[in-house]
């Protein structure tokens, strides 16, 4: 919870509220970072940096800036700023402390699942390319049964040489399928893949991953497609989402 303090108390105006949230946003967000990065047990450890841009985001029609309770001269704003380290949550915990906020803490790949399957997407390997990893997720039947994650990510593609990115694409797709497989065990891995990374490499990776699930479906093939935010039906945003973000609100989404 942020706390904005104004001269008067006659009533907010939805500018003056509006701006209250962005300026809540921002601090939380520049608070949380700071806080993980000073944390000497998390200082190797690789951050998704967010952008302060939630404030105009929903999903189900629940915004995760929420300006109300106004006291007086005293606007409070109720605000969600998820921090995605790959780090254990012990370390998170001493980092986090002495902000003297409430914390959750979520799987990214398994809340990328939920997200999807919220959206009416009940069957499908979800994949995500951040920077430093790829997260993987089994939906079955509406809910993720397995998650995986792996250190391969955005930033290991960027030194390759241009044209082994079909030989790189294809050993990413594999390791894809492998986290796969293994998240939900002798069951069988669902017909459709959708993979969330920048728009550059999606439909190269979307296809070489396509080639890579086949091979290990019992009955049948895989279609494999990169995920669009339309497909996210219970989402609302006034801009696009890159991927960072698109994680960021599938985490503050389960908060």
């Amino acid at each position: 919870m942020w706390r904005a303090t104004r001269s008067g108390d006659g009533a907010v105006s939805g500018a003056e509220a509006r701006r209250a949230g962005e300026r809540a946003t921002r601090t939380a967000a520049r608070e949380a970072i700071a806080a993980v990065s000073d944390e000497p047990a998390l200082r190797r450890s690789a951050l998704v940096q967010l952008q302060p841009l939630t404030a105009r985001v929903t999903v189900d029609g629940k915004p995760f800036v929420a300006p109300g309770r106004q006291r007086g001269e005293v606007l409070e704003v109720d605000v969600v700023v998820p921090v995605l380290p790959l780090s254990q949550s012990s370390g998170l915990e001493a980092a986090i402390a002495p902000l003297g906020r409430n914390t959750r803490y979520v799987a990214s790949p398994v809340v990328l699942g939920a997200l999807l399957a919220e959206s009416g997407i009940e069957d499908v390997v979800a994949v995500w390319l951040g920077r430093e990893v790829t997260g993987v997720c089994v939906v079955r039947d509406g809910a993720p049964v397995g998650a995986r994650s792996f250190s391969i990510g955005a930033g290991s593609f960027d030194p390759r040489p241009a044209g082994e990115a079909a030989h790189d694409a294809a050993v990413w797709a594999r390791c894809v399928a492998l986290a796969a497989s293994d998240a939900v065990g002798d069951r069988d891995l669902p017909a459709q893949a959708l993979v969330a990374a920048d728009p550059a490499r999606a439909d190269a990776l979307a296809t070489a991953l396509q080639g890579a699930l086949s091979l290990r479906q019992r009955t049948g093939g895989t279609r494999s497609e990169p995920l669009t935010q339309t497909q996210l039906r219970n989402l609302d945003a006034d801009f696009a989402l890159e991927i960072a973000d698109l994680v960021a609100v599938a985490a503050a989404s389960a908060a």
